[in-house]
């Protein structure tokens, strides 16, 4: 028979080893690195979902914040994808802004982020972006209509800074966010708009400040597109900025998403 102090001995044994395996197990997990490509790792923050109406069916991939409190509000960036971007894949619609997303001065674990996926044949905007104007169509486009109900459910269920809401988008996407800024906004607080082209009848309803770019050697969507709306906005008294770039073609977000600036402007504006 083991004698008492036997026993305490044993116990003792067995104690030090369970530290003794918890430490490794610690080291190892410490040593452990993650291999994931930068752009992977982006990617993986995203949940997918799917909004469905009794018209359209709208994929959505949700970054949330980092460490999400209760006690806090949030700021929500949705950002619109070009044409080639559209479907039902749920994926492609990031490629264009990952080199934005990866910056390290954009806020990730401090905000929400929503990228929607136009499915084909729809248009973020219903209306032909070779002409060389257009007029907003009476109702948002099936997509955005889409949209418009999901934020309002994320608003609700979630913890989002309602002054804090932005609109970024190119291309195709650059065409709703001069539409749904005319449209909303007791929605937005700013929008990036990058070479696309609104209806400049609207520029009055526009309130939030935006920031425009496009390339001057854009053959897709002309250049006269956003310097129209742009002047349109600096008639009626609105806060606008324009970088034109005098070697881009249509692929402009690429140095506009990498403007120095271009993060730390958007994050600061606020709906008052």
């Amino acid at each position: 028979m083991c004698t008492e102090r036997e026993n305490v001995s044993v116990q003792r044994s067995h104690f030090l080893f369970y530290i003794l395996l918890l430490l490794m197990l610690q080291t190892f997990a410490a040593c452990q690195v993650d291999r994931r490509p930068p752009e992977q790792k982006i990617r993986d923050r995203f949940a997918f979902g799917r909004y469905e109406t009794s018209e359209v069916v709208l994929p959505y991939r949700l970054s949330r914040p980092g460490k999400l409190s209760t006690q806090k509000k949030y700021p929500l960036i949705v950002m619109f994808h070009g044409a080639g971007e559209r479907g039902m894949d749920n994926e492609k619609t990031m490629k264009h802004f990952l080199p934005m997303l990866g910056r390290a001065d954009f806020p990730l674990d401090e905000a929400y982020v929503l990228i929607p996926q136009c499915d084909e044949p729809y248009r973020w905007v219903e209306a032909d972006w070779n002409l060389p104007a257009h007029r907003q169509p009476a109702r948002p486009s099936k997509p955005i209509n889409a949209l418009f109900d999901l934020m309002r459910k994320l608003i609700t269920s979630e913890s989002v800074d309602t002054s804090r809401i932005y609109a970024v988008g190119l291309s195709m996407g650059g065409f709703a966010v001069w539409d749904v800024l005319a449209r909303r906004p007791d929605l937005f607080a700013a929008g990036i708009a990058v070479c696309g082209g609104g209806d400049e009848n609207t520029a009055r309803s526009i309130h939030s400040p935006i920031w425009a770019f496009h390339g001057a050697n854009d053959q897709v969507v002309k250049p006269a597109r956003s310097r129209n709306m742009v002047e349109a906005l600096k008639r009626a008294g609105r806060s606008v900025r324009y970088t034109e770039y005098a070697n881009e073609g249509h692929g402009s977000w690429r140095p506009a998403f990498q403007e120095p600036d271009v993060i730390h402007w958007l994050f600061s504006q606020r709906r008052q």
